[in-house]
């Protein structure tokens, strides 16, 4: 799980200097930049404490108001949306070969299930965009048996379960939506 916890890292950070950039910008650059609503920085509780935390009248403004925004924003948060959704516990991603690998096959494949069902809930709702198109890819490409681990009786010690547990965490921040927000992604 160490490639999407870095690409999470480099694209906060891109969300940050992005933010910097945008808000620095003269006046005669900012037309130039890309629009976005206000709601796709409110769609993750990460994201939106970010941007509270570096432009804090941006989050003030209404759900539909298109606001410029640098480049590098959008990049950040299309590598944080995917680098979360990577850690989910589900099939042979990342996320589900760390739950296999940390609770075992039956518990990892449990795990999985719930997650599965937690995502078909939040399309079935529409509370989430991206759940039903995620559920369903994995469903339908991620359903082969996962490779047997090498050693499947050792623990794994607390360091690694330390790194799954905030990866987890992790997870929640992105993909909860901030408070006034429109939803989750």
């Amino acid at each position: 799980i160490a490639a999407p916890i870095i690409t999470a890292a480099v694209s906060i950070r891109r969300i940050v200097v992005g933010l910097s950039w945008t808000i620095n910008s003269p006046a005669e650059v900012l037309p130039t930049l890309g629009m976005i609503p206000v709601a796709i920085l409110k769609s993750s509780f990460l994201v939106g404490s970010i941007v509270t935390a570096i432009a804090p009248k941006l989050i003030s403004l209404p759900l539909s108001q298109p606001i410029p925004i640098h480049p590098l924003v959008m990049i950040g948060l299309s590598g944080l949306l995917s680098s979360a959704i990577n850690l989910l516990p589900l099939g042979r991603l990342d996320g589900g070969r760390a739950s296999i690998a940390i609770f075992g096959r039956r518990t990892g494949y449990f795990l999985s299930l719930l997650t599965l069902t937690f995502l078909a809930i939040l399309a079935l709702t529409g509370s989430s965009t991206i759940s039903i198109f995620w559920g369903l890819l994995v469903t339908l490409f991620q359903r082969d048996a996962e490779i047997p681990v090498r050693d499947d009786l050792s623990a794994v010690d607390d360091v690694r379960f330390g790194v799954y547990v905030a990866s987890l965490c992790l997870v929640g921040l992105v993909l909860a939506p901030f408070p006034g927000g429109a939803g989750m992604l």
